[in-house]
């Protein structure tokens, strides 16, 4: 798609899953358009140091159906062009987080 082709870019459970999120989240920001939403839900690591000790011990388990336990929120929150808006859990337990951001 070209440059700044959508006015909202939604990645539900995919930053977990691809090998390098880098340029997965680059190419949000490029099909975005200024002041677009980018709305990323995915499985992140605990902030909680027991929790991210065992999520960091069962991502070689959790690779073989398909995602990854132990991946940092800020692989995502710290993407250039991008501004969070708002961090909320969701889902089952409130494991995963829906992330919002706008485009700069």
């Amino acid at each position: 798609f070209p440059d700044a082709s959508f006015d909202k870019v939604l990645a539900p459970y995919v930053i977990s899953v691809v090998p390098d999120p880098a340029p997965v989240m680059a190419e949000v920001v490029r099909v975005c358009r200024p002041g677009g939403r980018v709305l990323i839900v995915n499985k992140f690591q605990s902030g909680f140091p027991p929790l991210a000790a065992l999520e960091r011990s069962l991502t070689p388990l959790s690779t073989w159906i398909g995602f990854r336990m132990d991946l940092p929120v800020e692989t995502v929150t710290a993407t250039p062009g991008l501004r969070l808006l708002r961090s909320e859990k969701v889902n089952l337990f409130g494991l995963w987080t829906l992330l919002e951001f706008e485009k700069i």
